[in-house]
């Protein structure tokens, strides 16, 4: 098991990232999920610590049109006109504080939502959140062969204690977790259990 803290990291070079802990994952909607709503509160202890140290923050929530073409294999959810693609609200502080960027995305790969500037300014990236086979592991794979085909060493970082994946009969949450954080280790992503 390998535990890290924040004072590990250079704030200026670090960018924190969560992914999707909003309303429509958490609490209402057909994708919510009671494994997804038990992250809240470690992860909001953690951003709120990181944002405390300087470290700047992004947080990705899904924000769907109507038509949204994601819907051919997904049931709609976290409509832009909804409550659904809001953060949840232990998580509204992200909306109001400098160094926090709420960013909504399209698609399951946060990845083509960032700006140029989140893609350069940082050495280091550090990500949470939901899920683990689908959002977390498209986001950190895409990160690293980024960076790999532009020959730039930066380390991707996965936070196992703050990512996780939704149950169901078609879904093993453990089998998906032992698969996806061992397939981010083998693409070059830091795996840890912890930062505090």
């Amino acid at each position: 098991m390998e535990f890290l803290t924040l004072e590990h990291f250079d704030p200026a070079g670090t960018l924190v990232i969560s992914v999707d802990i909003n309303n429509g994952f958490c609490r209402s909607g057909a994708l919510a999920s009671s494994r997804i709503e038990k992250l809240i509160p470690g992860t909001a202890a953690f951003l709120e610590s990181a944002l405390k140290r300087g470290f700047p923050v992004v947080a990705f929530t899904d924000t769907h049109p109507e038509d949204s073409p994601e819907f051919a294999g997904y049931p709609p959810h976290c409509l832009a006109t909804s409550e659904e693609s809001r953060l949840v609200d232990e998580l509204a502080f992200l909306y109001v504080t400098a160094g926090a960027e709420v960013l909504p995305k399209n698609s399951t790969n946060g990845f083509f939502s960032m700006r140029d500037s989140h893609l350069q300014d940082y050495g280091t990236y550090i990500i949470t959140g939901c899920c683990t086979d689908i959002c977390v592991h498209q986001l950190a794979v895409t990160l690293k062969a980024y960076f790999n085909e532009r020959n730039v060493n930066k380390e991707v970082i996965a936070v196992r204690e703050l990512i996780d994946t939704f149950d169901g009969p078609d879904h093993p949450a453990g089998a998906l977790n032992d698969i996806f954080f061992a397939s981010m280790a083998a693409n070059g992503i830091k795996v840890v259990d912890r930062i505090g």
